[in-house]
């Protein structure tokens, strides 16, 4: 028989929840960024810095869109 650590099962749900995290900041930056592509900044480089100052606004509106807390 082998011992199961406590520890193991809540270092697997730390990393899959970092890693689902991860995938919603990538979601997140593409969202913003095409967000900004379509209010009319052209250029990709202006969108990114626009979507740099209001990130976090527009990160809350689509995490409580999606319902990915």
């Amino acid at each position: 028989m082998f011992k199961t650590t406590p520890t193991s099962t809540t270092t697997l749900n730390f990393n899959l929840f970092k890693f689902q995290s991860i995938i919603v900041k990538k979601q997140v930056k593409k969202v913003v960024i095409s967000y900004f592509l379509n209010l009319g900044f052209l250029r990709l480089r202006v969108a990114q810095k626009e979507a740099k100052k209001h990130r976090e606004i527009i990160k809350l509106l689509f995490v409580k869109n999606i319902g990915v807390v």
